[in-house]
């Protein structure tokens, strides 16, 4: 059922609610648990029915489509948002192995939504390939803000996803700092090839390579791209510890030969 007690429709996401002869009378000494999801049934208006916290949406042949917690609603711009209907849309598509959606907010504003999530086969990432998929199928106030790759999901001791170590690990630097453009023309370089090798239109210096997408693959090539354009030795674990546009063209200038410097100054 929707928040207002209806029935909803084929495709609609609600409430998974039980009815039973058998149903229990509540919980043991919380009254105000018990009233709050032991209600009377709404449609026929007598007996009772248990509000499970479970979400789940109505298929057209018959079935439930299970879909979560309810516990990770939220409302943005008006609009009331289920978080688990972004990942099982986004969960659906063929290259994508585990997405989490989480709202973050930052210095009070209104919070954002953010995709992470992982892939199969450590398959190479097109931004804008998801972005589009997510768009046939969701409105438009419910498409995630930023998207951001991870190699492994993390889990909790119990094998659960760890919702809170995901974003207290890899909170979107674009929260902190709007992007920052680049100051100089080696920042400018680094900054293009990003932008090629991630297939994404801005970025800034402090934002973070992986952050925006950047897997094992993608950062063996841009090592080779580092090593091409500037004609230095610099190598994966360095780019893995210079994670910015801004850290490495630092380390490039650093190590730049000297009849390179006055290319890239």
């Amino acid at each position: 059922m929707d928040n207002n007690g209806n029935e909803v429709g084929d495709g609609e996401v609600g409430e998974l609610v039980y009815k039973s002869d058998y149903l229990a009378l509540g919980y043991l000494n919380q009254l105000e648990k018990t009233k709050e999801v032991f209600i009377t049934d709404p449609v026929m208006k007598k007996g009772k029915v248990f509000k499970t916290g479970d979400l789940g949406r109505k298929t057209a042949n018959g079935p439930i489509e299970f879909l979560g917690r309810n516990d990770f609603q939220i409302k943005i711009r008006g609009y009331r948002i289920e978080l688990n209907e972004i990942e099982s849309v986004m969960d659906k598509l063929d290259f994508i192995d585990k997405s989490v959606i989480m709202p973050i907010s930052h210095k009070g504003k209104e919070s954002q939504i953010i995709a992470y999530f992982t892939t199969k086969n450590n398959e190479a990432i097109n931004y804008n390939a998801i972005e589009q998929n997510l768009k046939r199928t969701l409105p438009s106030y419910m498409i995630p803000t930023r998207f951001y790759y991870l190699d492994v999901m993390p889990l909790t001791t119990t094998g659960k996803i760890d919702r809170k170590f995901i974003v207290d690990t890899f909170r979107p630097d674009f929260l902190e700092e709007k992007n920052v453009k680049p100051k100089n023309k080696t920042e400018k370089t680094i900054e293009n090839i990003w932008k090629k090798l991630l297939n994404i239109k801005d970025c800034g210096i402090k934002s973070e390579f992986t952050r925006l997408g950047g897997n094992s693959l993608l950062l063996t090539s841009l090592v080779l791209e580092l090593q091409n354009k500037f004609k230095i030795n610099i190598s994966v674990n360095d780019i893995i510890n210079l994670s910015t546009i801004e850290k490495q063209a630092e380390y490039i200038s650093a190590n730049l030969k000297q009849d390179e410097q006055s290319r890239f100054p």
